[in-house]
Parts: structure tokens; sequence; C-alpha cells
């Protein structure tokens, strides 16, 4: 295997960030070592080369994959000195198995030996203990499989909080004019970021404000992340925001948004006065009711920010108090508590110190199981802590401590992730899988299996939902900061957590500091490390890049040759890195570059590529992606964030496989005015379930829409026509979309409206997003059984005048959005009449647009139906208009 000279082309970064930030590394824990061998073994059993090997080493993998194979199914009932030789054993056959894998890739074949490890006594101890398991009642692990659990989820419990919510509510919305700063103060878990969101989202507070926007200041501040969080909330092109690099327009835009207008912001977290003054110039005070509400707790800092005012101090809750929370929290609404646990529930509630969020932990693993004993058992545990804050670590501790062991890494996980940050749940899903952390189940895809885990850690309060889909389905997640600071605290002790010192510059030291485990490598705000490491055989690619901090710098960063995840999606690279070419492991590619015309033709080197992500920063040319890809038969995501086109194979590419049917999510697929090349390769991609096209400014005249009927699981479907003159596109009739196509977001295109009834007969179409004028005219006239199933239905930046429909046209519609349409003059009447419709919003409209709205709810609530709500607010000025988008 060739390693590139440290001096050879520079990896170029166009720009880093701040440097206060550092680069993620997590070690290899048991499971996934073991998951790399299985691997390995597998690869060498498929590969074209097994022929060439001696016959006794063929056997020799196959017995090797039958151990290790049951091995890893047992791993979970091992104790940690089995865990520990267990681990050795998988290191071992890691560093015999990858000479063999890199032969393969360079089409080599070097005569090696395997080594016999021997597995034997392992496989005989763990079925030992296996028996033993199921003779006794084990207090460490706890059966969930058959037990009703009630999460937090999107409920909020404000126990005790009653009547802090008033008086805040009242602070917010009344009183003077001018911008007045409110602050809410105590210690980490006690219910500040519960309170502060609660208001946030009330409905009375939605309606005051014309604009809500909040962030995360979190311990280490980063004013990039913070004016990136406050403008995430106001404008849609988040995009063009996170890719500025210069703060100070991201500061102006900030001011722009909120000049003039009413407005709530949310700061959570302040830790120092830094964060504020840099904030508080871009917070205009127009006298028009403004409000900021800032969380901490650090009661200095607001005495400095507000020197005469008197804080919100959040206390702890009473005994009596904390058993309402421990019980609606660990019953729900669902069902009362059984008397026989009231006496035992009373006594651990009280044990949590009033702490909420304490209270909320425990009744998350209490909710795992109802018998007496078990509550007796964490009674008995929880009574030998007190109340101070290591005490209540302790308590947090013991949810973490009766987690199956791979939930514990993927709870373990959100150390690698930026603080205080939202987790976007496909990502992190796809990041699990990628690490090894999720056990194949038979009959099930494994991103359920993966979604099945995130469920078990809501429901035991260790995660909270922060948004959710339509479906039902997690969106958006996080973790509050107590217990990230036991994540961190775990995998510290594990030796988990690797800081970024194993990356540097220097490659001449011959102190070896990089771990044989390292592989996890995240880039959030990327920093130049200047410590020492080692050149040693467990590095694959030294990492070289340009880095223009006044002057232009080469730096060098090292990359351990088994990473399996490799997100450097905070670095804005000049083009795709050729190193990255040698990290056979891979499994997960995140990049930021700048330019991209085509994929290596190497790019199938990373034969074990799950995800690939590329973002491109000029996405005028389009990509080509190289017939290599069909030869990555393990893909299952691809995203590049421009036109995506297919080369044609070659003569000697004919032999490469010609499906991918691993492959779920594919973005964005270049529309031309050929639908043949599309299908060509739709026909080769046969089990998608997302799917993106997209065209980009300079494409002129018409695009066709290809057949998509074939796509039998595709659920989630997305045009975007980005083209500066209209295309007057028709839509075909239904039977060229999939039976089971669920969500469809159509952006730009101008076709006419009468093209829309084609979409109306979609029977499984749950989701409809209608972005950028992608129907073009004055009046939308729906017809008698269109939309049978929507149930939700956005309208964003469209210039429809008159929308004429009627309550059986929408029977299942629940939440309708109406953004930037500022020429409809109203909402029909009779979309009040919908039974199931419980949410309107209207967002930057004309007055008579909230105003149908309002009419709609009045009218409802007339008639008895209290259940529909309506938010929103108006456009106030032209600037309005043109700059939020």
């Amino acid at each position: 295997m060739e390693i590139l000279d440290v001096d050879g082309p520079p990896f170029h970064l166009i720009r880093g960030g701040s440097s206060s930030t550092e680069l993620k590394v997590i070690r290899m824990t048991d499971h996934t070592a073991l998951v790399f061998v299985l691997d390995c073994l597998n690869y060498m059993i498929r590969s074209t080369c097994k022929n060439s090997l001696p016959t006794a080493d063929m056997n020799l993998i196959h017995v090797l994959l039958h151990d290790f194979t049951f091995v890893r199914n047992l791993l979970e009932d091992v104790d940690d000195a089995q865990h520990a030789n267990i681990s050795a054993l998988a290191h071992q056959a890691l560093e015999e198995l990858d000479p063999f894998v890199a032969n393969v890739l360079q089409k080599e074949n070097h005569a090696f030996h395997l080594p016999a490890l021997k597995l034997g006594y392992f496989k005989k101890r763990m079925m030992q203990m296996q028996m033993q398991k199921a003779e006794q009642y084990s207090f460490s692990r706890i059966n969930s499989s058959h037990q009703m659990s009630f999460g937090m989820e999107e409920r909020i419990d404000l126990v005790g909080l009653e009547d802090e919510v008033l008086k805040l509510k009242d602070q917010l919305t009344g009183g003077r004019q001018q911008l007045e700063v409110i602050a809410l103060v105590g210690m980490g878990g006690i219910g500040k970021t519960t309170l502060a969101k609660h208001l946030f989202n009330d409905v009375s507070i939605t309606y005051h404000f014309h604009i809500r926007a909040s962030a995360c200041v979190t311990r280490e501040y980063r004013r990039r992340d913070v004016l990136f969080g406050l403008l995430s909330s106001i404008s849609e092109d988040k995009d063009k925001i996170k890719s500025s690099s210069d703060d100070n327009i991201l500061q102006e835009l900030l001011y722009k948004h909120l000049k003039g207008h009413r407005y709530l912001i949310v700061i959570d977290d302040l830790w120092s006065l830094d964060a504020w003054e840099d904030l508080k110039p871009l917070l205009p005070n127009d006298g028009n009711g403004s409000r900021i509400l800032v969380t901490t707790r650090l009661n200095d800092v607001i005495s400095c920010i507000r020197p005469q005012s008197t804080p919100h101090v959040l206390r702890f809750l009473t005994q009596e108090q904390s058993w309402d929370l421990l019980r609606q929290q660990a019953f729900g609404n669902r069902e009362e508590c059984p008397s026989d646990l009231s006496e035992v529930g009373r006594e651990i509630a009280a044990t949590c110190g009033g702490l909420p969020l304490a209270i909320v932990v425990v009744a998350g693993l209490l909710a795992k199981n109802v018998k007496l004993e078990f509550w007796m058992e964490v009674c008995v545990r929880l009574d030998s802590y007190v109340g101070n804050s290591q005490q209540i670590m302790d308590i947090l501790a013991l949810s973490y401590e009766h987690l199956p062991r791979h939930l514990r890494c993927c709870f373990l996980y959100f150390r690698a992730l930026p603080e205080d940050s939202d987790v976007l749940v496909n990502r992190l899903i796809w990041l699990w899988i990628a690490e090894g952390f999720v056990h194949p189940v038979e009959e099930k895809v494994i991103e359920n299996v993966a979604e099945s885990y995130l469920m078990n850690l809501v429901d035991r309060n260790l995660i909270v939902v922060h948004k959710k889909n339509m479906n039902g389905t997690i969106r958006i997640c996080r973790m509050h900061d107590m217990l990230r600071q036991l994540c961190s605290i775990k995998a510290e002790e594990m030796n988990l957590y690797q800081p970024s010192s194993c990356y540097s510059r220097d490659a001449s030291s011959s102190t070896p500091m990089i771990s044989s485990h390292d592989r996890c490598f995240h880039s959030h705000d990327f920093h130049d490390i200047s410590e020492t490491t080692s050149c040693a055989p467990n590095i694959r690619a030294p990492f070289c890049y340009v880095e223009y901090e006044g002057s232009k710098q080469i730096r060098t960063s090292y990359v351990y040759k088994f990473v399996r995840v490799l997100n450097l999606c905070s670095l804005l690279l000049f083009a795709f890195p050729l190193e990255i070419l040698q990290l056979f492991y891979l499994r997960f590619l995140e990049l930021w570059v700048q330019k991209l015309e085509n994929l290596p033709t190497k790019i199938s080197n990373l034969w074990n590529l799950e995800s690939l992500i590329i973002t491109k920063e000029e996405g005028l040319g389009g990509v080509t992606i190289t017939f290599s890809i069909w030869k990555m038969t393990k893909l299952r995501h691809l995203r590049i964030s421009d036109e995506v086109q297919f080369g044609k194979p070659r003569p000697y590419d004919m032999g490469y496989p010609n499906v991918l049917n691993e492959l779920q999510t594919l973005s964005a697929l270049k529309l031309s005015h050929l639908h043949k090349h599309a299908e060509e390769v739709l026909n080769q991609t046969p089990n998608l379930k997302k799917l993106t096209f997209y065209r980009g400014p300079f494409k002129k005249g018409k695009f066709h829409f290809p057949n998509l009927s074939s796509l039998m699981h595709l659920e989630s479907l997305k045009f975007s026509e980005n083209s500066w003159q209209p295309t007057r596109t028709s839509i075909p009739g239904p039977h060229y979309f999939p039976h089971g196509l669920k969500k469809l977001i159509l952006s730009g295109g101008h076709m006419d409206w009468k093209e829309i009834s084609n979409l109306g007969k979609l029977q499984s179409l749950e989701v409809l997003k209608l972005r950028r004028n992608c129907f073009y005219g004055a009046e939308w006239r729906t017809e008698e059984g269109d939309f049978a199933r929507l149930k939700f239905l956005k309208l964003s930046w469209m210039d429809l005048k008159q929308w004429n429909t009627c309550d059986s046209h929408f029977p299942n519609l629940q939440h309708l959005v109406l953004e930037r349409c500022k020429y409809l003059e109203e909402i029909p009447i009779s979309l009040g009449a919908i039974p199931t419709l419980h949410l309107i919003e209207v967002h930057g409209c004309g007055q008579s647009t909230l105003d149908s709205a309002k009419r709609i709810q009045q009218e409802q609530e007339e008639m008895g139906n209290d259940e529909l709500q309506v938010l929103g607010h108006i456009v106030h000025n032209q600037f309005d208009e043109c700059q939020v988008m």
C-alpha cells in the first residue's frame, strides 16, 4: 500500500473556524471492532482474489467468520474482563486482515497467512453465562421489550412552574414598550430551558411577536454559531447564511431582520458577558414591546446585564410537586400509578432533591419496569445519594448503568457531536450504523432498528425530542447539558473519547500518540493543533491542507487507517482530497468542497462506504459520478448538493455490477429535457426511499418528469427547478409516480395550476410542499376527490391570488401553512369544516389572509370546536418582503 508523502499535493482548506474548538475522536468499542472484523472476512470471501489464497487460509477465514459471528451475538452477556480479551482478539485480527484488503484493492496477490485466533475458550464461557442468565434475575439488565413507557417526547410538564408562567407571560406581552431583558436563573436541570421553550412556543406569545428567534450560547462561546442559530429561526436561506465567511455580514443581516419588528429573542444557557456584548448592538430598541429572554446558571452575569432588576430564580420542587412530576413522567395521562407503588414512588421522588431533570430521568428508568421489587431496589440505591451536584450526577448515572451495552454506545456518541446542537435524526442514525452500533435484525431494515434504539433512549428521557415529522417520527433531537456532561464523564472513564491532539501538523516525532483504536473523526469548526504525533504504521493518510490566516500556510493532519467515520463538513476544501481514497474502511464520509466536477474514478476503493454526503460551494456546473460507483454495493445514501449525472460506462467497466440494491437516498439527480438517462439510473437503484431532482440556474427550456412507477419503495420525492427562466413544464399522470409516495416537494418550474390535479390523484400522498411558484397563475381551483389522504399542505412564496376549494377536497388535512403568499386574498372559509384540521399557520402574508384564518377559527369556536389553532404574523414593509427568504 502506497502512503502519500507529506510533501505531496496539498489538501486545500479554504476556510476553518474558531481556535476554541476541537476535533472529535472516538475510540473503537468492542462491538464495533467485531463489526470491522466481520466486514473484512465477508469481503475476503466475496472478493475476486479469493481463489489465489491457499485452501488452508480460506478455510480459516470461514472458521473465523463463524466464530466471530457467534461472539458478536453474545457480546451483551459477557463481563468486562471478557470484553477486554475479545476486543484484543478483534484488533489483532484487524491488523492481520488489513494487508489482504489493501492487496485486493491494489489488484496485488502477495501471499500471507492468517494466525489461528483461539476463540474456543470465550465461546464456551459465554455459553455458560447465557445459560446462567436465563435462570436468574439480574438487576443490572432491564427487560424492556414488553413494558409500556411514556417518555417526554414533546410533552412539557411544568409542575411547580404554573405561577412563573403567568408572571412571565404578563412580563413578555405587557408592561413598557421599551426593549426589556427578562432573566431566568437557576442550576442545571432546574427547568430553565424547559420553561423558556414553553413560553417561546405558547400560542399567545407566538401571536404577540412578529419574529421569534432562539440560540444556545454554551460554555464554549462561538459567536458564529449563535448568529447562525438566531438567523436560522428567521431566514429560510440557511445554506447561504452558513456559507458566509464574514461574521460582520451575519450581524448586519440579523439587525436588519429585527429592525422595525416586535421580536422575542431567547438566549439560552448564557455563561459569560462576551456573548451579550456581541449581541447587544444587534438588538434594536424600537419602542414596540420587543423582549429578550435569557437563561443562565450565573447570577453575576445577569447582575451585569440588568443591575437594577430582579431575575426569576427557579427553586427546587417541593416533595409533593416532585411526586406529581415523577408520576406524570412515569405513567403519563394514560393510566394511574398502582397503589402499591405510591409509597415507594414518593420516597424516590423525595430523594431526587427537587431537581426536575433528576426526577424526569429516574422516571424514565422506572417506566421501564413497574414491578414493586424493581422500584424498591431503585429506591435503596438512590437513598445513598444526597443533593449536591456530584450526587445528582450519580442519580443521572443510574439510568446509564441500566442501559444495554448497544444503547450505551449510542448514548456516548453524543460526545462526538457539537455541544447544545440540534441533531438531525436521519444523519445520527447513519452515523450509528456506520460506527457498527446497530445490530442487524433479520427481516428488518437496519435504519428502522436504529430508530428503535433512538426511541428507547427517548423513552428513558436521556434524549429530548425537539421536532417531529408529519408521520410522527423524530426529525431533530437534543441532549440536556447535564446529561451531556454525564456522557463526557462516562466516555472518558472508558477511554472512548480522545481529544484532537492525535491529529497534528508534525510527523517527525517518534512519540506514538495515535491510538490504534481511533476510528471516528469529526471536524466541528476545524483548527490546527501544534501537538506532535507519530507517523506510525497505523497512519493511512497524511492530510495536507492550505490555511489562509493573513498568509498561506501548509498544514498536515493524520487519520488512522481504520477510521469508519470521516466528517469534514466544517472544513471548506478546495477539491475532493484524493488521500481519502486510502481509507478503505470508511462507512460515512461528509465533505464541504469549493469545486467538484467529477467524483474520482477510484472512489470504489471505499468498498465499505454506506453514506456519502458532499456539499458543493460553487454549484453551477454539476457533478459527474464515475461508473465505478456501481462497484460500491454497500452504498445506502448518496447526497450531493448539485446536479448529479452518472457517467457512461467504458468498455473495461462492463464487468461492474449494474445495480445498487442497498441505495435508499439519492440527491440530486439532474433534471433535463431527456428523461431516458434518469430512468436508466433509477432502474439500477430499485429500492430508493428518498429521491431529489435538481436543475441549476443556467438551464433553459422544459424538463421532463421521468417515469418513477418502478420505484416501489419510494416515499419521499423532491423536484427543485432553479432556472432563472420560467419553464412551463407539465406534470404527468399519476401512473408515472410510485403508488406508495407519501411526501412530495416541488420548488420552481412555473407550471399551470391545472396540472396539479394529477398530483391530487396520488392516493398515498400525505405531505405536499409547494415552493417558489412551482405553479403559476392567479387562481387554484381544486377538484372533487383530490388529495384524499393529504395531512400537511404548505404553500411558500407563491403568487396565488384566489384559492377555490371545499372541505371535501382535503378530507384529512391536519396542518396548513401559508408562507410569503403576499397576494393571496383569503383562505377558503370551507376549510374550517374539515374535522381533522387542527392548525393553520400564516407567516409573512397579507393582513386579509391572516384575518380570514382568524374568521375560520372564530366560526369553529362558535360551533363548539376549540381544537383549531391559528398562528402567524403579517408582512409589515417592503424590506421584510424581499429580505426574509
